[in-house]
């Protein structure tokens, strides 16, 4: 089954799938309980799960990651908000030096079954604090997986995918794509973590891209193939 929904309802989908069918998922971050979300991510969550299962926590992304991680290592399957990706700065050391590396450094004796989502990228408004794109510094870091969902139908499949991992994953999600829509297979088995995918063939030259650079991406290439030029696209989603 397929349904046309917009990039934050697929987003929203895939959370309450999360809730609703592992009583081992919790979700928390700033304004993501009773404001649903900054932009609208959480819309109707806290009413439907309640204040166990999701809930606002202080401005302090260092805490609530460390958070995050002490919940992983002791049953649940947290997932944890970052409101801005900029804001994961302030963070590195419980993301870089504690959540990526425990698996390692405890020799396998703990896993971190953790997921964080943020949202990035330029969009109309925004300043300088507010428009960083930070998957490059993060897809450096042994341990942590990295996933760019490009259309509605990723952003949803991709986020259970995150939730179903063992592994740390990072969800970083392009505000500008959050308005667009399309089809969402709702009803799709779960994918396994990673692959890219060829999403417009084309012989006469390749363009690798992710995230927000996928569609203009295809929409450079609809523009050469009206020159007679072919142009394959590919989508890496997970770095």
């Amino acid at each position: 089954m397929s349904e046309s929904l917009r990039y934050i309802q697929a987003v929203n989908a895939a959370l309450t799938w999360a809730l609703d069918s592992r009583s081992d998922t919790v979700y928390f971050g700033e304004d993501v309980a009773l404001p649903g979300g900054p932009f609208g991510a959480t819309k109707g969550l806290h009413k439907r799960f309640g204040s166990d299962r999701i809930f606002d926590t202080p401005i302090s992304e260092t805490g609530f990651l460390g958070m995050a991680l002490g919940a992983a290592m002791t049953g649940l399957r947290p997932l944890a908000e970052i409101m801005y990706a900029d804001f994961t700065f302030v963070a590195m050391d419980q993301l870089v030096n504690q959540i990526a590396t425990i698996h390692y450094s405890s020799a396998g004796r703990w896993k971190a079954p953790l997921v964080i989502r943020m949202q990035q990228g330029y969009s109309p408004g925004a300043c300088a604090q507010h428009s960083h794109s930070i998957e490059a510094y993060l897809a450096h870091t042994p341990g942590l997986r990295v996933a760019l969902p490009a259309t509605p139908d990723d952003a949803y499949q991709m986020l259970r995918t995150a939730v179903t991992s063992d592994d740390p994953v990072v969800v970083a999600e392009a505000r500008m794509l959050y308005p667009t829509r399309g089809p969402v297979r709702t009803d799709a088995e779960v994918e396994p973590v990673g692959g890219a995918r060829v999403v417009r063939e084309g012989t006469d030259a390749t363009v690798v891209a992710w995230s927000r650079m996928v569609p203009a991406a295809l929409a450079a290439a609809d523009q050469l193939a009206a020159e007679g030029i072919e142009t394959e696209v590919v989508d890496l989603r997970w770095l």
